[in-house]
């Protein structure tokens, strides 16, 4: 009799698992995902790894190049705005002609 009992427990928890593997579980916060929910989520986290990847090897380089480009050209203009702004002073704060 004992051992029946052992096997009807064993054989509902057997049965349960697989029910739960195959259609998943979700008792308010607790999840139990199942075999195409885990599918599903490995392919969406494997889009974000390469979005990622993408932005970090191609994206990122490219904008710090644009970034120094722009940094360059504001010194360049910042001089050049400066000379100008020097010729027309005098000593006495009058504009040059």
């Amino acid at each position: 009799m004992k051992n029946k009992v052992v096997f009807i427990i064993l054989a509902i928890a057997i049965i349960l698992l697989l029910f739960f593997t195959i259609f998943g579980l979700k008792i308010g916060n607790f999840e139990i995902l199942s075999i195409s929910m885990l599918s599903k989520k490995n392919k969406d986290i494997n889009s974000k790894i390469d979005n990622v990847s993408q932005l970090t090897s191609v994206n990122y380089p490219q904008s710090v190049s644009k970034l120094e480009t722009t940094i360059t050209n504001l010194k360049t203009q910042k001089e050049k705005y400066a000379e100008i702004a020097d010729m027309g002073d005098s000593e006495d704060g009058l504009l040059e002609t």
